[in-house]
């Protein structure tokens, strides 16, 4: 997959999250500041990936760093658009969310976006 299209599709997963975070802002009001806070990071970083200036940055990466395949990025897109889904029609607690988060930003390719924005 072209840098191009690796950058595109991150930014696809950011969005997706960034969808997971509004609802639980909705969901927790008591805790909405701290989900406005994760909504908003995702959001920087979907515009951040969407600046055709930054598709460089994949190669300025240390060779240590992993760029997820392609496939892995689709798989795990598709994953958070279905959880999405899943939270809007089921009831869901605060923990539940809190550990929803963790496992989202714990994924490789939340990963990947954090370390290319850090290293520019």
């Amino acid at each position: 997959m072209k840098s191009e299209n690796i950058l595109n599709r991150c930014r696809d997963v950011e969005l997706a999250v960034a969808s997971i975070y509004r609802t639980f802002i909705k969901l927790f009001p008591e805790d909405s500041n701290f989900w406005q806070d994760l909504y908003q990071d995702e959001l920087e970083h979907s515009h951040w990936l969407s600046n055709a200036a930054n598709i460089e940055a994949i190669d300025l990466l240390p060779e240590n760093e992993l760029v997820p395949e392609g496939e892995l990025i689709v798989k795990t897109l598709a994953y958070i658009e279905s959880y999405a889904q899943h939270i809007k029609r089921n009831p869901f607690s605060s923990e539940e969310a809190l550990k929803t988060a963790l496992k989202i930003e714990e994924s490789m390719v939340e990963a990947f976006t954090n370390e290319l924005t850090a290293n520019l």
